[in-house]
């Protein structure tokens, strides 16, 4: 895969896809790019990778050893604009974890990784 941005950041839907194919550590080392989730898709959107306290969950595993190992950054909102946009946006996507993203990903001209096709026209007309 080319990236041709210092950042990336993931959605919640890259993240879950990624995990569930086992190899998540794997894809993480072979982009190009710093990978980046924010902190409202890691706490509000990836509940399905939270640990339970009685079973294993390799997902979960796999996203925490990301982070340990650097390989997965998170990140939250830097200034008052991004906080702005991030909330225009969930008024018009319905989605926070698709809206904290594109906000970030807008004020920082870093790149989006996500299938949700109203996210991916909503980022493409704001260019």
């Amino acid at each position: 895969m080319q990236v041709n941005h210092s950042h990336i950041l993931l959605d919640a839907c890259c993240v879950l896809n990624f995990c569930a194919s086992g190899n998540f550590l794997g894809i993480l080392k072979s982009i190009s790019a710093e990978v980046v989730v924010t902190t409202v898709v890691q706490e509000y959107e990836l509940k399905t990778l939270q640990r339970l306290k009685q079973e294993e969950n390799e997902g979960a595993i796999q996203f925490e050893e990301a982070i340990e190992q650097g390989l997965l950054i998170v990140v939250d909102f830097e200034s008052e604009q991004e906080e702005e946009s991030y909330v225009n946006y969930a008024a018009i996507l319905g989605d926070d974890g698709e809206s904290a993203t594109c906000a970030i990903a807008v004020h920082r001209q870093w790149a989006i990784a996500t299938d949700d096709r109203r996210a991916i026209a909503f980022i493409e007309k704001l260019g």
